[in-house]
């Protein structure tokens, strides 16, 4: 999990070995042997990576060793929220969020007070409510993201048939008029005319 493999790049160099630390991560809640505290002391390094896709996984490791420490873990980095030094994308705290609720659904009121911002983060937290898929969490997103109360629209009223007939103009009435005014326009050739055999 403390691999690095920094590769050439048209910038600065890039670590590639992102992927690798977070499978790692994963692979360790699986160890025999581990106590929880010792597997949560491994964690925390990953959880505070450079990469977001290390920190996503680190947090969703952190659920999957469970119990009430891991809660808390899970508690402390949502509170701490964006970390400048880190960089944090929405993402690595939404995944967090969502981890801290599958252990801790009574963090509901906590991952709700992100919904004010109205920013990236908190769409992240509105889908980790969101997977929570329960009354208690769906109220704040539902309360907050509300859409507008639209004013019912007047019915309108259809003009009565016999006033469209009356201004549509007949095409009888026009040829009459062509014929009883003249017309100054010639109609234009379309093409030369064969001659009929």
């Amino acid at each position: 999990m403390r691999h690095h493999q920094m590769e050439p790049s048209f910038g600065p160099d890039i670590d590639t070995a992102g992927t690798l630390r977070a499978t790692c991560a994963h692979a360790l809640v699986d160890c025999p042997g581990l106590s929880d505290a010792d597997l949560l002391t491994a964690l925390l390094e990953p959880l505070t990576d450079h990469d977001k896709a290390v920190r996503i996984d680190a947090a969703r490791a952190i659920a999957n060793v469970g119990g009430i420490t891991a809660a808390l873990v899970l508690r402390l980095r949502v509170l701490l929220g964006p970390v400048s030094k880190l960089k944090d994308e929405p993402e690595a705290l939404g995944a967090a969020s969502a981890a801290l609720l599958s252990l801790d659904p009574s963090a509901v009121p906590l991952i709700a007070k992100a919904l004010e911002a109205e920013d990236d983060f908190a769409a992240e937290a509105a889908f980790a409510l969101a997977e929570l898929r329960t009354p208690d969490a769906l109220a704040p997103s539902s309360r907050i993201f509300a859409p507008a109360s639209i004013p019912p629209s007047r019915p309108r009223s259809s003009p009565p048939s016999h006033s469209l007939e009356a201004t549509k103009p007949s095409p009888f009435s026009l040829t009459s008029s062509c014929a009883t005014h003249g017309s100054s326009r010639r109609p234009r050739s379309i093409g030369p005319h064969r001659a009929a055999y």
